[in-house]
């Protein structure tokens, strides 16, 4: 798996609470498929009711739009791939190319506290 260091999306950081991330300038539509791998270290479960959301937005240079997502275990420490095709980011753009991605963590529960670095590559 061919890692950019132009394509991290962010380095390890402990989250707790609904985080957007800093964009990247990348345009997925280029790519016929790709991959955010995500590699988390540590993430609470304490009591129960916590949730991790995790998705890579794309920008037309307008709106900001959901192209991939996926929902981490809580507590289940590991590697996580979220997949995406250049092809749904090409329907996505609807005014222009698409010229940006950004990590988006959405968390809730009693005491969320997720610890993972991202970062994309191409399949």
């Amino acid at each position: 798996m061919q890692k950019d260091d132009g394509l991290i999306l962010s380095a390890s950081a402990t989250i707790t609470s609904d985080t957007n991330g800093t964009a990247v300038s990348y345009n997925p539509s280029n790519d016929l498929y790709g991959q955010v791998v995500v590699s988390v270290t540590a993430c609470d479960f304490t009591t129960g009711d916590e949730t991790y959301l995790l998705w890579l937005e794309a920008n037309d240079g307008t709106t900001w739009r959901k192209l991939a997502g996926i929902q981490i275990p809580g507590g289940v420490t590991g590697t996580y791939r979220m997949p995406f095709s250049g092809e749904s980011a090409r329907k996505m753009a609807v005014a222009a190319a698409l010229t940006q991605v950004r990590p988006v963590v959405d968390v809730s529960g009693t005491t969320p506290s997720i610890t993972f670095s991202s970062f994309l590559t191409k399949l």
